[in-house]
């Protein structure tokens, strides 16, 4: 018998069985195997949707040839090289002092009770662009969207003590999936109290740093609510009381990311630490512990102090396209890069540096699913750092907390006063290795980079493949970048009440 006799359709419908990247390797499998594939729109259509890190939206009905023209489009637009703004619009915030930017959804606060939410328009993923408005009968000390929840998380400061209000993103009213609609919050003394927020799916992460009133450093706080039930189910005591905590990013449903200072053993020396919990290892309310592993940055040259760490790591894992904007693809959720900016001091000689780690989200969770540590739990730079990792150099100015520099698998920076995008798409760096040069390729970095980074002691070696892409777009010393699904937001720090935002072509309209 031959394969031969089987209609194409047919051969197409048990293809379509296969997981996509047994699926390219099919395509090599044979002749005809190849120009089936190659004929199938659908079939097509998965393949550029991994090589692209993105995943099909099912409740949108598009047909498949009208999808994949337009993920071509989507593709072609971000991988330009030189990368070209389409629009540019200079908008400025409101009164309010509180923003976010989440899947598209655009959110800026006036005053403390009104939060102003506008969906960023995306010409080829059809998006229009709407603006609504949400009143609350609190002050809100900070918050969070998800839209694909339709969940808005906010936090209510009173006099050193916290709640945490769980409402809907449309009408403000409490959210139909909670079983409270306020939950208290374990809050540090009146202090001045800076909040990082964050929601994936059914779980609800709050960071709370207080400079309280006649201290000498910083009182953290750190627990997991799971929202819908209102239990918890991690706090700060499961880390250490004695952590200092700097930030933390969903690593998937499971998985969470703390970045914080810590001593190694034996040598007792202060470095930079990144601990993945596995919080569904706490089976039990009486299980103290959660899996987890500690790992640990290289060690700071003498004299030089820990700053502060932010970890980024986005969209959430658990979040999924809202039925009410039904775009025709999205981010992949499994396929992100986290990103690790350290920024280190020298007090003595008034020097600063700042480094940026970006590593794969699945080769942190892999660590702690292999065990892969230490006999006291940490794994030393050396054992992780040279292999899984790339270090780049970052802005010297720390970020506000506030802005987002990774999105899926793409990150943004700069050099020489120029927009600079990363993509750590590992698939699709392979892809372009091994295909003739043209311009949607990109810069292709496969060599290991040897530094000397001014807060570090001794040469750093990295190796994490990934493409770079120069843009146009100018940016300032002072200014921050962020990454989105469909644009770059470029934040003026001079003015702190001015946005600049720069849409790429997939973009109608800009910010």
């Amino acid at each position: 018998m031959s394969l031969r006799v089987l209609p194409a359709e047919l051969i197409c419908s048990i293809l379509d069985e296969l997981p996509v990247r047994e699926l390219v390797g099919v395509m090599q499998v044979c002749r005809l195997f190849r120009d089936t594939i190659k004929s199938s729109t659908g079939l097509m259509y998965k393949i550029e949707l991994m090589l692209a890190t993105m995943e099909d939206v099912s409740l949108n009905i598009t047909n498949k040839a009208a999808k994949r023209e337009l993920l071509q489009r989507y593709r072609k637009a971000w991988s330009a090289s030189p990368w070209k703004a389409s629009s540019r619009k200079v908008v400025r915030l409101m009164d309010g002092p509180l923003w976010e930017l989440c899947g598209g959804i655009f959110v800026q606060s006036t005053g403390r009770r009104e939060l102003t939410f506008t969906q960023l328009p995306s010409q080829i993923r059809g998006m229009t662009e709407r603006e609504w408005k949400v009143k609350v009968p609190f002050d809100i000390a900070d918050f969070c969207i998800d839209p694909s929840l339709n969940l808005i998380a906010a936090i209510e400061d009173k006099n050193g003590h916290g709640r945490l209000h769980l409402l809907t993103m449309f009408s403000g009213e409490k959210h139909i999936c909670a079983e409270k609609s306020v939950v208290k919050l374990p809050l540090p003394p009146v202090g001045n109290t800076s909040y990082n927020i964050r929601i994936s799916g059914e779980l609800v992460a709050i960071l709370t740093r207080t400079w309280s009133f006649g201290s000498t450093q910083w009182v953290t706080k750190f627990v997991v609510f799971h929202w819908t039930l209102a239990k918890q189910k991690l706090s700060k005591t499961e880390l250490g009381d004695d952590l200092n905590l700097f930030s933390f990013a969903f690593l998937d449903g499971r998985h969470i990311a703390v970045a914080h200072g810590d001593r190694t053993i034996p040598q007792g020396e202060l470095v930079a630490a990144l601990t993945i919990i596995d919080i569904s290892s706490r089976i039990r309310e009486d299980q103290r512990v959660a899996r987890k592993v500690t790992l640990y940055f290289p060690s700071f040259k003498s004299g030089w102090s820990l700053e502060n760490i932010e970890v980024a790591c986005d969209p959430a894992p658990c979040y999924s396209a809202s039925p009410m904007f039904n775009p025709p693809f999205q981010v992949a959720r499994l396929e992100r890069i986290v990103s690790v900016k350290l920024f280190s001091v020298d007090p003595q000689w008034e020097s600063e540096d700042a480094q940026q780690v970006l590593v794969p989200a699945h080769t942190l969770i892999s660590l702690v699913r292999s065990g892969e540590s230490t006999s006291n739990g940490g794994v030393p730079w050396h054992e992780w750092g040279p292999r899984k990792t790339r270090m780049l150099r970052a802005a010297a100015l720390p970020n506000l907390a506030w802005c987002y520099p990774v999105y899926g698998t793409k990150c943004v920076g700069r050099e020489q006063g120029k927009v600079v995008i990363y993509d750590f798409n590992q698939l699709a760096v392979r892809f372009a290795a091994g295909s003739p040069p043209d311009s949607q390729s990109g810069e292709i970095i496969l060599h290991s980079d040897t530094e000397e980074p001014e807060m570090f002691a001794g040469t750093i070696t990295t190796s994490l493949p990934y493409r770079k892409f120069t843009s146009e777009v100018p940016i300032k010393r002072d200014d921050s970048v962020m990454i989105n699904e469909d644009s770059i937001v470029v934040v003026k720090v001079c003015d702190l009440r001015c946005l600049s935002t720069t849409s790429i072509e997939s973009s109608m309209n800009a910010l």
